[in-house]
């Protein structure tokens, strides 16, 4: 463990694992900001879910698809992922 408790990462596995996570949340910020909801689904799996604060999760893609398609695109917004803490 590090001093803020996290646990060090010390093997080659161990950071590309963690490279990939990191990637597929700067994709994921990306594909929402741009709307671009085919590239976005491709994120997840099948029997993936989206869970969102103060609603009910959206399981599998369908749903997925159905609420990103929902969205309205004149709501511009731009996500920002930092500080990231992988366990």
């Amino acid at each position: 463990m590090n001093d803020w408790g996290l646990p060090n990462r010390h093997n080659a596995d161990e950071a590309a694992a963690d490279a990939a996570i990191r990637e597929v949340l700067h994709r994921y910020c990306w594909c929402i900001d741009a709307f671009d909801d085919d590239l976005l689904l491709e994120l997840f799996t099948p029997d993936g879910e989206c869970w969102r604060a103060g609603e009910e999760p959206l399981l599998g893609r369908s749903q997925i698809a159905g609420f990103l398609r929902a969205r309205d695109g004149a709501v511009v917004g731009r996500h920002i992922a930092s500080n990231i803490v992988i366990d």
